[in-house]
């Protein structure tokens, strides 16, 4: 019910079913698997309820940003609650209207929330934040590279000389007539997600 979202590793396929408040877990032939939810769970602090996305670390640990307390929960490979990040506790850091996020190769989170991003370390501490361009909805990373994009332009930010201008790209630029859903760097090559197809194409530094 309104599927928000899709992450895969190599074995599995994970699905954040928002409105059913879980998420769905298939093989990597789409063979259902079993689903992950916290209802029930006796303690109402680790409840996640309309999760809006979801990733899977190099380690296994499942992040799912749950949308209904402006959060993102950490779990460990068996289920297990192992940490909270950018709850009402985290000062300078609490996230007020969290949208999307993404994990590193190094095991940073970088979170859209209300037109800045805010990055957190694997322990849920607070880095650094720093505003966007335009309000972004959907964000991914590719090595040193963030791409933000909303429905009608592409912003590129080097993480490792911030001091670089970022690339900013419209969708005229492009010859994109419908909404830009997600963007991905991806061996030299940019991936554009619309409501129709997939545009391609050779990304130069």
């Amino acid at each position: 019910d309104n599927p928000s979202d899709v992450f895969a590793t190599t074995l599995n396929v994970y699905v954040t079913d928002k409105n059913n408040h879980r998420i769905q877990i298939f093989d990597k032939d789409l063979n259902y698997l079993s689903q992950f939810r916290t209802d029930k769970s006796e303690n109402t602090n680790l409840q996640f309820a309309y999760p809006e996305c979801l990733a899977v670390s190099n380690q296994g640990d499942l992040y799912i940003l749950d949308s209904d307390n402006s959060r993102i929960l950490k779990f460990g490979l068996t289920g297990n609650f192992l940490l909270e990040i950018g709850g009402n506790n985290a000062g300078e850091y609490s996230l007020s209207n969290p949208i999307n996020f993404a994990i590193s190769d190094d095991g940073k989170l970088f979170v859209i929330d209300a037109g800045f991003i805010l990055v957190f370390d694997q322990y849920g501490t607070g880095l650094m934040k720093f505003k966007t361009s335009f309000e972004a909805s959907n964000l991914s990373i590719s090595k040193s590279k963030i791409i933000l994009n909303s429905p009608d332009q592409i912003e590129i930010i080097d993480l490792i000389n911030r001091s670089n201008d970022s690339r900013l790209i419209k969708s005229t630029q492009l010859n994109i007539n419908s909404s830009i859903k997600e963007a991905k760097l991806f061996n030299n090559k940019m991936y554009v997600l619309t409501e129709t197809s997939i545009h391609i194409y050779n990304f130069t530094k």
